[in-house]
């Protein structure tokens, strides 16, 4: 368990911790401060009591625990980041907030109630459904690169998991990097370095010496266009009849 960095994340503390000018962490909508041109203000308003499968609430009481490390989760991720990331901005927030929803609306309808029950399998099956959802075209589904953010928030949910035991979860993409997606096939793991190195290898050893051939042989290829072309130039043409 690595110690997170930012001390306002400390339970004891939370609950008065401000998260904008009107908002504190106790607020069941977060208002955040952020904007951007053409936005309007309830853009950046975070709604925890959004309706789950059951037609309860995530604001009610039953969901006390969970909420609290949502919450925990997403504003981790502006003030302690998981390694390799940067300090998220509000636009980020309210993207990953839409995506977590999400997932917590899923992970409800399944009959989970807090982020330790996402195991492994748990993971394969929210991406499943995920990549079967229709895209804002009728007939398409979602475009590979919103699939590839549902994969980032568990992988994120799993990073933030080493700093924070209420938010851990199984390791989404045990032994392999985090996956990528194709449009006709939904989402795919990548395939692991021990193999794809290999592989890699071997096809730039396959077109090493053939592209350097071709780089020798360009030049000799002008010079024999040039002296064509200009024996042809030379040549006397037949004698019109």
């Amino acid at each position: 368990m690595t110690a997170s960095t930012a001390p306002n994340l400390v339970a004891a503390v939370r609950p008065a911790l401000r998260i904008s000018a009107r908002s504190v962490w106790s607020d069941q909508v977060w208002h955040l401060d952020g904007h951007r041109p053409g936005s309007n203000r309830s853009d950046f308003s975070l709604d925890w009591g959004f309706v789950l499968a059951d037609d309860s609430r995530f604001s009610d009481p039953r969901w006390a625990d969970w909420r609290e490390a949502a919450k925990l989760f997403l504003w981790s991720l502006k003030l302690d980041p998981p390694p390799g990331y940067r300090n998220a901005h509000e636009s980020t927030i309210v993207s990953v907030f839409n995506r977590l929803r999400m997932l917590i609306r899923w992970m409800a309808a399944q009959g989970y109630r807090c982020f330790a029950d996402l195991d492994r399998d748990a993971c394969d099956r929210f991406m499943t459904v995920m990549a079967q959802r229709p895209g804002h075209k009728p007939g398409n589904t979602l475009k590979s690169t919103t699939l590839q953010n549902h994969a980032n928030l568990l992988t994120r949910l799993y990073l933030q998991g080493a700093k924070f035991p209420e938010i851990a979860i199984a390791d989404p993409f045990p032994g392999i990097a985090p996956p990528f997606v194709r449009r006709d096939r939904g989402w795919l793991p990548y395939t692991p370095d021990a193999i794809a190195v290999p592989l890699v290898s071997a096809a730039l050893r396959l077109i090493g010496t053939p592209a350097d051939d071709v780089i020798t042989l360009q030049p000799r290829r002008s010079r024999s266009m040039t002296m064509r072309s200009l024996t042809g130039s030379a040549r006397p043409r037949p004698a019109s009849s």
